[in-house]
C-alpha cells in the first residue's frame, strides 16, 4: 500500500494590516508551531512483504518456512510497535498543540478588548501585536490540522500492519501444525519399523528374533538429548543405511529442574544416549582415568600445570600458595568440576581464597593457574 502525502495547506494572510517585515511568513510560523520529535513529511517504511510472498520465495531454497515465518512475523512487529509509538506521539502533540491553539485565542480576545480602550498613539502598536496573534494562532490551526492528518495516515497504517500481523500469526500456527504433523507421521512410520522388525512374521515375538536376532539387517539409535558425544554418535548412525531413527519422548523431570528423555514407550533400542534402554555403550572401560579431570591430573602430573584439588569445599593434599611469588604476575586460578567437560564446570578465581568460595559442597574440583 502507497500512502500519498497530501501538501500542507498555506495560510492565509491576516486581513489586519501588518507593516512590511515586522511579521513573520505564516510557514515560518507553522514550523515553528510544530513539534520538532515529529518529521510529518517523512515517508512511512515500506510495509513487510506478505507471509505469502516470503514463503513462495523460500521454495525451492533451504531456507525453514518456520524460521523464515517467524523472522517475518518479529518484522511486522517491531515495525507496529514503531508506529504506535509515532502514534501515541501525534495524539499527545495534538493534544498540547490544543491547548497552545485555546490559550492563543484567549490572548487575541484580551488585545482586541485592549483595543477598543487604548490611546491614539498606541493604537498602531497594538494593532500590530494583534496581528502577530492572529498570525500565530493560524500557524497553530495549520499545525493542528497536520498533526491531525499525520495522526490518521499513522492510524491507517498501523490497522493495516495489525492486520498483516494477524495473518502472519496465523500463517505461522499454520506451518507449526503441518511440521508437527508431518514429524508425527514420521515418528509413526519409525516405531512401526521398530516393531516389525522386535516382531515375528506372524506379529509374535520370535524365540530368538527381535532385536537379539544375529541375523537381522536393521538397528535403532535414539536420541534422548542427553548430550556429550551421544548427539554426535546418533548423527553418524543416521548416515548409515542400516540404522533406523526411533523417537524419544519425555520422561521425567531431574531434581535441577532438566527434562530427562527417554525412547518411545520406555523401549530398548540398539544404541541410545540414555544407557537405561541401551543396548550397547559408548564408553571403554577404564575411560573415566581420561574423563575425569582429578584421575587424569595424577597420571599426567608432570605434563600439566601445578594442579590442587578441592572436595567437598576443602583442600586435598598438596594446598597452593598463599601468594604470587616474586617478580610473578598474579595468577588466575581455573576451578573446574572434574567431572564435567565440554567447556562446562569452569570458574575463574583471582586467590586461593576465591577458589573455596567457589567451590560447593560435594562436588570434586581441580585448580591450576593460568600459564
Amino acid at each position: 500500500m502507497t500512502v500519498h502525502e497530501s501538501a500542507p495547506a498555506e495560510a492565509s494572510t491576516p486581513k489586519a494590516a501588518v507593516p512590511p517585515g515586522s511579521a513573520k511568513m505564516p510557514v515560518d510560523l507553522v514550523n515553528e508551531a510544530l513539534p520538532a520529535s515529529l518529521d510529518l513529511d517523512a515517508p512511512f517504511p515500506p510495509l513487510p512483504a506478505t507471509m505469502q510472498q516470503v514463503l513462495e520465495n523460500a521454495k525451492g531454497t533451504n531456507q525453514d518456512p518456520l524460521e523464515v515465518a517467524t523472522a517475518l512475523k518479529a518484522q511486522t512487529e517491531v515495525q507496529l510497535q514503531q508506529l504506535q509509538t509515532q502514534l501515541e506521539l501525534a495524539v499527545g502533540w495534538v493534544k498540547v498543540k490544543e491547548i497552545e491553539k485555546l490559550t492563543a485565542e484567549l490572548k487575541l480576545e484580551k488585545m482586541r478588548k485592549d483595543l477598543t480602550s487604548c490611546s491614539e498613539e498606541d493604537r498602531p502598536q497594538q494593532e500590530e501585536e494583534a496581528a502577530q496573534a492572529r498570525l500565530s494562532l493560524k500557524a497553530k490551526e495549520v499545525a493542528i490540522a497536520r498533526l491531525k492528518e499525520f495522526k490518521l495516515r499513522t492510524e491507517l497504517r498501523v490497522v493495516t500492519l495489525r492486520e498483516q500481523h494477524k495473518k502472519a500469526e496465523l500463517e505461522l500456527e499454520n506451518i507449526k501444525i503441518v511440521q508437527r504433523t508431518k514429524e508425527m507421521t514420521e515418528e509413526i512410520q519409525d516405531i512401526k519399523a521398530y516393531i516389525a522388525v522386535v516382531k515375528g512374521d506372524n506379529g509374535e515375538k520370535a524365540q530368538l528374533g527381535g532385536l537379539y536376532n544375529p541375523d537381522r539387517d536393521t538397528f535403532f539409535y535414539s536420541d534422548c538429548k542427553v548430550g556429550g558425544l551421544g548427539k554426535w554418535y546418533c548423527e553418524i548412525l543416521e548416515e548409515r543405511e542400516a540404522w533406523k531413527r526411533y523417537p524419544a519422548q519425555k520422561w521425567f523431570v531431574s531434581q535441577a529442574g532438566c527434562q530427562i528423555y527417554c525412547p518411545v514407550g520406555k523401549v530398548t533400542v540398539d544404541y541410545s544416549d540414555q544407557p537405561d534402554f541401551c543396548l550397547t555403550t559408548s564408553s571403554l572401560t577404564g575411560s573415566d582415568w581420561l574423563e575425569d579431570k582429578a584421575k587424569l591430573a595424577s597420571l599426567t602430573r608432570h605434563l600439566q600445570p601445578p594442579t590442587y584439588e578441592i572436595k567437598d569445599r576443602k583442600w586435598v593434599g598438596e594446598t597452593p600458595p598463599d601468594e604470587t611469588p616474586p617478580g610473578e604476575p598474579s595468577f588466575i586460578w581455573f576451578v573446574k568440576e572434574t567431572d564435567k567437560n565440554y567447556a562446562t564446570g569452569i570458574h575463574l578465581a583471582g586467590t586461593i581464597t576465591e577458589c573455596l568460595q567457589l567451590a560447593q559442597p560435594n562436588t570434586h574440583y581441580v585448580v591450576q593457574p593460568h600459564i
